[in-house]
């Protein structure tokens, strides 16, 4: 390939630095690699010695654009002998060819023998007259030229060779046109004007504005390519590249004053005016580095100062103010949120030169709802498509989401701010331990939230959860568990509308106080998850007024008092947990109204008595845990009838009588009660399909456990008596010992039915019971 023919002095291939580097010492550069770098000797009178039509040009100069008809060729020449007087010129030294030079490459290696036409790197010659009688010809010499940094090597490069392909390209010969069938002719089946050769031939009318174009655009990409132009990572030290050098808030007073005023609809005066704040920084950044922002304020119609509606906005289009606005409350969460240093990830937050809806990065790991697909930080989602997610394409935006579910080093406070993006439909914080303070009291302002969700964030963040978070017209679905800090929910919500929240679940969040009368407000609640808390007091009454209830876990969270006879108004319920807490007093009659109850926990509480007859009425039921109430009481036969059930928890009450005919369980706890006789004929039969069976410390007849259920139940623990086929593994009846598995072993009902997946229970109930080595 030939060489571009304007010689520049910017950088290229080929030169050597004083101290050695580059090709080596003394090793001339390929022909190419010298004309790419644009080198040509100086005469003694300061003119360049290159031949007609170059000129000396900085590296931004343009090629031209005319084609040429001929161009000085460089010679091509091998490695210096070191032997040879040409290696004694000195590190940094090369020979280069004239633009009139007609020798080959061994005769520009053996011109270096004749000292009196070459100059060395100081500029003075063999002879000691400079570079007086160096001819245009002749190979010269020159030296300790400045090492190209990568871009300009690379932009030489592409230079050259998008010169050649202007060159090759603008001609009119035959190579050039397409030769087309006769069918192809504009007009049918008149002739086409015959070329050369006998073709049919059609030609571009002009050519040269075809080939200037499709130049253009070659290098366009080219040159954005090789100075990394619109990349990057979104980070901030990349979005200053495009915005203001030196710019200060006095530099841009008018628009600074402009956005200050967008702003001030939601910051305080006092807080803007305290250059220390995230709000102030965020401020600043939107007038000196924030382009997008710039240029919209500066695009205002100067007679009534409204900016210039977004190409892309929401459904009702979008104000070039509220993307202002937009922006800097994401600014301002950045600020906010760096207190302790900055984030692992930028997350292409604060790119100044895009839209806000390319602020995320895309990870991969399951994550509902965009699946494999997650992407973290400020999600777009297409107007009419739902998950489809816009980066920074001009389509209308149905819905934004704050999906921050993924630890990236946040620390410091929400600001206020926050309760401002207007557009939000899901607000996501996780595994984000160095927050700190409370929930922005603004959140009540985000009237299209439709998720909210605050999980695994640190112990310096909780408070009381804003009465305005739940008031939130549009709100269906709000979780915030397995966080750290102390949480409360507020005492009193004023229901203005409706609430349309459905699941609400604070799981495990060192939530504290009272249930509030408000959650019976809550009429479209299906499930309500206050599970592991420390909340005080009973169950209240009203509880029962949540018509559409499905699931209600309060497993573990200190409640105590009597259960209301109003848990039978849950006429949709299906799973009621309320194990592990100190609940007294007797089984309400009303619970036997629940014939879509599926799963119905009370174990390890105080309550006593019987089991209701209403019990009978449970039709829907599958799983029941009653274990370690201690008093309750009398037969069991009420559940003969149901023949849903596959799980039943009784370990440690005082329940008697014979185990009933008609059982068929697979996961089935009686020890430690008072059951007598033989076992029914329905559990020996279906043996194989039995997971868990466990019968210690009753007064079951002896030997009443046949080989058929040694060899078929997995799971078995059993008084000796009882046992003559597992003696190996059964109760000693004469055991003290507190930590003998054989007879104190109690079944997990939680991890069997799968509540350690929440209302997923269902989908996470195991199949066989898989008991854990006992050391």
């Amino acid at each position: 390939m030939n060489p571009p023919p304007k010689a520049t002095s910017g950088g290229g291939g080929g030169q050597m630095t004083p101290g050695g580097g580059g090709k080596g010492h003394g090793t001339p550069p390929s022909g190419e690699d010298a004309a790419a770098a644009g080198r040509s000797a100086a005469k003694p009178d300061g003119s360049n010695a290159a031949g007609a039509g170059a000129t000396s040009t900085s590296t931004s100069s343009a090629p031209s654009s005319e084609p040429t008809s001929s161009e000085p060729t460089s010679a091509e020449p091998t490695s210096a002998d070191p032997s040879r007087p040409f290696s004694s010129l000195g590190p940094g030294a090369f020979r280069v060819a004239g633009p009139g030079y007609e020798g080959t490459a061994a005769d520009l290696l053996a011109d270096g023998e004749n000292t009196s036409n070459v100059a060395n790197a100081s500029g003075s010659s063999a002879t000691g007259d400079g570079n007086a009688g160096v001819a245009d010809d002749e190979a010269v010499f020159e030296g300790f030229v400045p090492e190209p940094t990568p871009e300009e090597a690379e932009e030489a490069r592409i230079r050259a060779e998008v010169e050649e392909m202007k060159r090759k390209a603008v001609t009119l010969d035959a190579s050039a046109v397409r030769t087309i069938d006769h069918a192809d002719s504009p007009g049918g089946d008149e002739p086409a004007p015959t070329g050369k050769g006998g073709g049919m031939r059609r030609c571009l009318k002009r050519p040269l504005a075809a080939v200037a174009l499709t130049v253009a655009g070659l290098l366009a990409i080219a040159l954005g390519v090789a100075f990394g132009s619109g990349g990057g990572d979104g980070s901030e030290e990349e979005s200053n590249g495009a915005s203001q050098q030196g710019c200060t808030v006095e530099s841009v007073r008018e628009r600074y004053d402009v956005a200050r005023s967008i702003v001030s609809e939601i910051t305080a005066a006092d807080v803007l005016d305290d250059a220390a704040s995230p709000q102030a920084q965020a401020l600043e950044w939107l007038v000196c580095k924030d382009q997008l922002s710039s240029d919209l304020i500066d695009a205002r119609d100067l007679s009534t100062g409204v900016l210039p509606v977004q190409p892309h906005g929401t459904i009702a289009g979008d104000s070039g103010e509220s993307q202002v606005l937009r922006r800097y409350i994401l600014a301002a969460f950045v600020f906010a949120t760096s207190a302790d240093g900055p984030w692992g990830e930028t997350l292409n937050f604060l790119s100044g030169d895009r839209h806000e809806c390319a602020w995320h990065e895309n990870k991969t790991r399951f994550n509902f709802p965009y699946g494999d697909f997650d992407p973290v930080g400020l999600v777009c989602n297409h107007e009419n498509d739902g998950p489809i997610v816009l980066d920074d394409e001009e389509e209308a935006i149905g819905r934004m989401d704050f999906n921050m579910r993924v630890s990236n080093n946040l620390t410091g406070t929400l600001p206020l701010e926050l309760g401002h993006l207007a557009d939000l439909g899901a607000f996501n914080l996780e595994s984000h331990k160095g927050l700190r303070g409370s929930l922005p009291s603004t959140l009540g302002n985000l009237a299209s939230l439709n998720s909210f969700s605050v999980l695994f964030v640190g112990p310096e963040l909780g408070g009381v959860i804003p009465p305005s978070l739940l008031t939130l017209p549009q709100l269906q679905y709000i979780s915030m568990s397995f966080n750290e800090g102390q949480w409360q929910l507020p005492s009193n919500v004023d229901m203005v509308v409706e609430s349309r929240l459905e699941n609400m679940q604070l799981w495990s969040t060192g939530l504290s106080g009272a249930l509030p009368p408000f959650i019976s407000e809550l009429k479209r609640l299906q499930f309500l998850d206050l599970a592991g808390n420390s909340l005080e007091g009973s169950l209240p009454d009203s509880i029962g007024d949540l018509p559409y209830l499905d699931y209600l876990n309060l497993h573990g969270s200190n409640l105590d008092g009597t259960l209301p006879e109003s848990l039978g108004r849950l006429q949709n319920i299906t799973a009621l947990v309320l194990g592990e807490n100190s609940f007294q007093g007797t089984l309400p009659e009303s619970l036997g109204n629940l014939s879509k109850l599926r799963l119905l926990d009370l174990g390890h509480n105080e309550l006593d008595g019987t089991v209701p007859a209403s019990f009978a009425g449970l039709t829907s039921l599958e799983h029941i845990s009653l274990q370690n109430n201690a008093n309750l009481y009398g037969p069991i036969s009420v559940f003969e009838s149901l023949g849903n059930l596959s799980t039943l928890a009784l370990y440690n009450n005082r329940f008697s009588s014979t185990i009933p005919e008609g059982l068929r369980l697979i996961n089935a706890d009686f020890g430690r009660n008072n059951f007598t006789g033989d076992l029914p004929e329905a559990l020996v039969d279906h043996a194989s399909n039995t997971s868990y069976l466990s019968l210690m410390r009753n007064n079951l007849d002896a030997d009443v456990v046949e080989d058929v259920i040694c060899d078929e139940v997995p799971v078995l623990y059993v008084d000796c008596k009882s046992c003559t086929c597992c003696q190996d593994y059964c109760c000693d009846e004469d055991s003290t010992d507190p930590n003998d598995p054989y007879c104190n072993y109690e079944f997990d009902f939680n991890w069997a039915v799968g509540l350690e997946c929440g209302f997923w229970w269902d989908g996470c109930a195991k199949v066989t019971y898989d008991v854990l080595p006992v050391e």
